[in-house]
């Protein structure tokens, strides 16, 4: 087997060890960098989760808050309303 002349001029080390080690620390490198990518990912997805939650349920809020004032434009809806949450309160 033939040896390559040393790598940068370091002693003992042959080409073949010096492509290997390099090769390992660069596939090293790989992975911390594929996982930093991967946790980044991740962390975005949860902040965009959770303000896609808020926002739905601030529009859901504004929804119900619109129904609730068209329906209560009236006396005899609020008077209907009162007793009804007053006929549950007693129930339990």
């Amino acid at each position: 087997m033939q040896h390559l002349p040393a790598a940068g001029g370091l002693p003992g080390v042959t080409g073949r060890k010096a492509f290997s080690r390099v090769s390992g620390e660069a596939a090293e490198a790989a992975r911390r960098e594929m996982e930093s990518a991967r946790l980044a990912i991740d962390q975005a997805r949860k902040e965009a989760e959770l303000q896609f939650r808020n926002e739905v349920g601030k529009v859901s809020i504004d929804i119900a808050e619109k129904m609730v004032r068209t329906r209560m434009q009236n006396d005899k809806a609020q008077t209907e309303l009162v007793n009804r949450l007053l006929d549950e309160i007693e129930k339990n």
